[in-house]
C-alpha cells in the first residue's frame, strides 16, 4: 500500500517537474431544462425588481430562477430568444416562467407551451435585475 502510495506522488511530481501538461478539461454541453412557459401582457407596469414591464423579460418563480437571470428560451414556437428575469408572480412556482408579451390577445394566443430554458448567467436579485434591465422606474427626488 505504501508503494502504490509512493509510487502515485512520485508519478505526480514528475508530472508537474518536467512540465507535462494535463488535457484540457471539456466543457460540458449546456443542455437546458424543460419548463411550463405562459405569457402576460404587463406592458408599462412595475415588476417586482422595480423596473417596467416589456418585451424580454420573464417572470419565474426566485428559488429557481433568480432575479437578474440572464435565459435563451426555445421551442416557443416564435418566442425563441434571450429573456431577463425582473419578475415573479403568484401562479409562477417550480419550472415555470411567464413571458412578457405587448398586448393581452397575444398573450392569450400564446397559452401553455413546454419550452426549453437554458441559463446563460445567474442573477443575484433585485439590484442585479435592475442593472441588467434598462427599463428600469426613475426613482423619486427627496
Amino acid at each position: 500500500m505504501r508503494y502504490a502510495a509512493a509510487l502515485a506522488m512520485w508519478c505526480i511530481l514528475c508530472g508537474t517537474i518536467l512540465g507535462a501538461e494535463a488535457e484540457p478539461r471539456q466543457r460540458r454541453k449546456i443542455r437546458g431544462r424543460m419548463m411550463q412557459a405562459t405569457a402576460f401582457a404587463g406592458k408599462g407596469e412595475t415588476t417586482a425588481s422595480g423596473t417596467v414591464a416589456h418585451e424580454g423579460i420573464v417572470a419565474a418563480d426566485p428559488t429557481v430562477l433568480p432575479m437578474g437571470t440572464r435565459i435563451r428560451v426555445t421551442g416557443s414556437r416564435g418566442y425563441d430568444g434571450v429573456y431577463l428575469v425582473t419578475d415573479t408572480g403568484a401562479k409562477v412556482d417550480g419550472a415555470h416562467i411567464d413571458l412578457c408579451l405587448n398586448t393581452q390577445a397575444e398573450a392569450r394566443s400564446f397559452g401553455r407551451r413546454r419550452v426549453r430554458v437554458q441559463v446563460l448567467k445567474v442573477g443575484e436579485g433585485r439590484e442585479s435585475a435592475r442593472e441588467k434591465d434598462g427599463a428600469a422606474l426613475p426613482r423619486r427626488q427627496k
